[in-house]
């Protein structure tokens, strides 16, 4: 399973955003990268935290499977012109055997990161994520 496809596997919810949270006079992509650098989550499903340093770690969780399937990773990110790309460097899933392979990349499209959400776009869905303390 993919990173991002397991972000929408484990129930995130389709949200309306607007551009103008990424973009603007004076806005550059230093900027929203550091903007997303934090822990983002989505309730007990999952967890994402994205470094400053372009290093990245995740857990997510199908409460929905019986027994619940867990898949966790870790790699480098990178935002460029609006994409971020995620490279796998290390994974692992417990009671499934659906798992990204390790040197996979992702990119998914940046819709909107604030102080409290983060939004993008992967595979023709809107995913989101809120910013944890």
């Amino acid at each position: 399973m993919n990173l991002l496809s397991a972000f929408a596997a484990v129930g995130l919810v389709a949200v309306g955003c607007e551009q103008r949270d990424i973009d603007g006079p004076g806005f550059l992509g230093a900027q929203v990268q550091k903007r997303m650098t934090g822990t983002w989550g989505n309730g007990s499903n999952g967890v994402l935290a994205l470094r400053s340093d372009g290093s990245f770690s995740s857990s997510w969780t199908n409460w929905q499977a019986k027994p619940p399937a867990v898949w966790r990773y870790e790699g480098a990110w990178q935002l460029t012109n609006g994409i971020c790309y995620t490279t796998i460097a290390k994974a692992d899933a417990l009671n499934t055997t659906n798992v990204e392979t390790v040197g996979s990349r992702d990119a998914w499209r940046l819709i909107r990161v604030n102080e409290r959400k983060l939004a993008w776009e992967f595979d023709g869905r809107t995913n989101h994520l809120d910013r944890l303390p």
